[in-house]
């Protein structure tokens, strides 16, 4: 890792748990959730402002838009 970037941990919805090396000021990251039909969905993780015991900064999953209600399938 290269002073430019930071290790961070994602959590909730599909990452649970997965950290990723990201550049220095990053505000949001894009993950595909993949099901075994292809790609379900796009995540966006922020900061939020936690960190785990080792220090890693933990970011969590993000609902974008003001309509949070679920559609019947």
């Amino acid at each position: 890792m290269s002073a430019a970037s930071v290790t961070i941990e994602l959590r909730d919805a599909g990452a649970k748990n997965t950290r990723m090396t990201v550049a220095v000021g990053t505000t949001e990251v894009l993950v595909p959730i993949a099901t075994p039909m292809g790609v379900a969905a796009t995540v966006a993780y922020r900061p939020s402002g936690e960190y785990c015991d080792d220090g890693v900064e933990i970011w969590r999953s993000h609902v974008y838009g003001t309509n949070t209600s679920l559609t019947p399938l």
